[in-house]
């Protein structure tokens, strides 16, 4: 993701946790943190499912968490197919 796709899903999560407010510093820190490879719709459905499952709020390493074991299911989905 670019700086302005994470400084959307840090508002998208807001708009699921008001504790999370949207500035140049924490966007900045996420761009920093998040995976690169991370796609901004991923990033959406990843939070999606956090707050359907938990009030806890969300931050980077819970989506890069997320991404990864969804990456890794993925590839061991294709691997099974190759077999």
């Amino acid at each position: 993701m670019n700086l302005s796709e994470v400084a959307l899903l840090v508002g998208y999560a807001g708009i699921y946790d008001l504790r999370i407010q949207v500035d140049e510093l924490k966007v900045r820190a996420w761009f920093e943190s998040l995976d690169e490879d991370l796609p901004l719709a991923e990033g959406k459905k990843i939070i999606s499912s956090h707050y359907a499952n938990s009030e806890s709020a969300v931050n980077p390493s819970h989506l890069n968490r997320a991404w990864r074991i969804r990456k890794a299911s993925e590839a061991e989905r294709i691997r099974g197919q190759e077999l």
